[in-house]
C-alpha cells in the first residue's frame, strides 16, 4: 500500500471508529437514561397497582368479615388469585390469626386454600410492604370498618426487575446492531474511498510521469536531454569522490557532414538519421554508460568505470567504427563522421558544467583537425 492511500484509509479509518464509537456511547447512554427513567416508572406503577390491587380485594372481603361468612372471604381471595401476579392472599384477625389463606398451587398454578399456616405476624406501627427472599412484594392491608377488625395479607411477584432486564437486553441488542450497520456503511464507503485513490493516484502517478519524461527526456530519440544528463553527471561525480578512487569520461559528440542532410533531403529525414545514430550508439555503449542528447546533432556520453586514462580509448574507436557505414533514411544515404572531445574527471577537476563545456572545446579540437576523430582536453589548451 502506498504512503498516500496508507494515510487516506489510516485517517478514514480513525474517523469511522470516532463515529461509532460516538454514536454507540450516545445509544448506550441514552438506554442508561432509558433503563433509569423505566425502573422509576414501573416502580411507581407497581406500588400503584400494588395499592389499588388491596385496596379493592380489602373492600371485598371486609364485608363478609363483618357478618363473619368465611366462605365468602375465601372466594374472594380466590377470585383476587385470578391476577397473575398475585401468588397468594390471606386474612387475619388483629392478632394475626388465620381466618382465610389462599395460595398458588406450585404444580398447577390454581389457587387452593392452605390449611396449614394458623397464625401470621402482621406489621408493628400498621400497613407496610416489604419485599421477600423470592423478590416477591409482601404488603399487609389493615381491614378497618370503624375500628381495626383484620389483616389482609398479599403476595405479589415482581416483574419489574424482569421487565427492566428485557427492556435493557433489546436496547443493547439495537444498540450493537445499529453500531454494527454503522461499521458495515462505513467499510463500504471506505472500499468506494479506495478505488477512489487508487484512480487519483494512478493518474496523478501518469501525469506525474508524463511531465518527468518531458522535462528530462529528448522527444525525437527518447535519450536523457540536457537536465538529466546534469544530474547524472553530478551523481556520478559525487559517486568517484566517495569511493576515491576510478575515473569517468565526459564524450562530446558531435556529427560531421550532417547539416548537408537536413539541407538537401528536409528536416524529415534528418530526424531519421538522428534515431538511426541513437541506435547505433547504445548497442556500442557499454552497461553502465550513460547517453544523453543535448541538441540538434549533439550527443553526450558518459563514460563510468575507468581505472586509467587510456581505457576510454576502445570506447572512442567503437563509436567512430560505427560510422563507417552510411546511415540509412527513407531511401537516402547519409555517410556522417563523429568528433568527439574528451575530458576525464577527476583529472580535470572541474564542475559537471566545466566538464561539459571542456569536452565541447575538445570536440572543435578534434573537428579542426578535419573530423572523423577525437581529442582529449588539457588545461593548456584551455
Amino acid at each position: 500500500m502506498t504512503d498516500l492511500k496508507k494515510n487516506s484509509s489510516n485517517a478514514f479509518a480513525r474517523l469511522a471508529i470516532f463515529l461509532v464509537a460516538m454514536v454507540s456511547c450516545l445509544l448506550l447512554g441514552g438506554s442508561w437514561l432509558v433503563y433509569s427513567h423505566s425502573e422509576k416508572l414501573f416502580k411507581e406503577r407497581r406500588q400503584t397497582s400494588m395499592v389499588m390491587l388491596t385496596e379493592g380485594v380489602s373492600l371485598a372481603v371486609l364485608e363478609s368479615l363483618l357478618v363473619r361468612d368465611f366462605g365468602a372471604i375465601e372466594a374472594r381471595l380466590i377470585q383476587a388469585l385470578s391476577n397473575g401476579n398475585v401468588q397468594s392472599a390471606a386474612v387475619t384477625d388483629v392478632r394475626g390469626n388465620v381466618i382465610a389463606n389462599v395460595a398458588r398451587d406450585a404444580k398447577t398454578g390454581r389457587p387452593m386454600a392452605v390449611f396449614s399456616e394458623q397464625r401470621m405476624t402482621p406489621p408493628v406501627g400498621g400497613p407496610s410492604s416489604v419485599v421477600d427472599d423470592d423478590g416477591n412484594l409482601l404488603a399487609w392491608h389493615v381491614l378497618n370498618s370503624s375500628n381495626p377488625v383484620g389483616w389482609l395479607r398479599m403476595e405479589v411477584a415482581d416483574d419489574t426487575k424482569q421487565a427492566l432486564r428485557s427492556l435493557a437486553r433489546e436496547t443493547l441488542i439495537v444498540a450493537v446492531g445499529f453500531s454494527g450497520f454503522m461499521l458495515l456503511v462505513f467499510g463500504w464507503i471506505l472500499r468506494r474511498a479506495y478505488v477512489v485513490i487508487d484512480g487519483n493516484e494512478v493518474r496523478l502517478q501518469t501525469e506525474n510521469s508524463h511531465l518527468t519524461d518531458k522535462a528530462n527526456n529528448d522527444p525525437l530519440t527518447g535519450l536523457p536531454n540536457r537536465m538529466a544528463l546534469m544530474h547524472k553527471l553530478q551523481d556520478s561525480m559525487a559517486r568517484l569522490d566517495e569511493a576515491g578512487s576510478g575515473s569517468l569520461a565526459v564524450c562530446f559528440i558531435d556529427l560531421d557532414r550532417f547539416k548537408p542532410v537536413n539541407d538537401q533531403h528536409g528536416h524529415r529525414v534528418g530526424d531519421k538519421v538522428l534515431q538511426s545514430v541513437t541506435s547505433r550508439i547504445r548497442t556500442m555503449a557499454r552497461q553502465g554508460d550513460f547517453l544523453a542528447r543535448i541538441g540538434g546533432d549533439e550527443f553526450v556520453l558518459i563514460v563510468h568505470g575507468l581505472a586509467n586514462t587510456w581505457e576510454v580509448e576502445p570506447v572512442l574507436s567503437r563509436l567512430l567504427h560505427v560510422t563507417t557505414t552510411p546511415f540509412l533514411a527513407e531511401g537516402h544515404s547519409a555517410r556522417l563522421g563523429f568528433s568527439i572531445g574528451v575530458t576525464i574527471y577527476p583529472q580535470d577537476k572541474s564542475d559537471a558544467n566545466t566538464l561539459i563545456n571542456h569536452a565541447d572545446q575538445a570536440m572543435y579540437k578534434a573537428k579542426r583537425t578535419g573530423g572523423g576523430g577525437w581529442a582529449l582536453w588539457h588545461p593548456e589548451a584551455d
